[in-house]
């Protein structure tokens, strides 16, 4: 039985070396990933607690994170 390869998509021939690295970077080829942080369920009561609401803070304090870092990078 044949196998079947399947080829990884990657940054096409000709791409601008600015263009190369910025996506690089996003993708994490050069081990400086971005880490986008995992999806979380957040659930309240019906008068949240105060362990809710540093938990969405904490959540929100991540996902800024990760935003500022990519932005920053974008700029540099």
């Amino acid at each position: 039985m044949a196998m079947i390869r399947i080829k990884k998509p990657g940054i096409p021939a000709g791409t601008p070396e600015w263009l190369r690295t910025m996506l690089e970077i996003i993708v994490g080829r050069r081990g400086n990933k971005i880490e986008v942080p995992k999806h979380q369920t957040l659930i309240f009561s019906a008068t949240p607690t105060q362990a809710e609401c540093e938990a969405l803070y904490a959540y929100a304090n991540t996902i800024r994170d990760s935003l500022e870092q990519l932005i920053n990078r974008m700029d540099s």
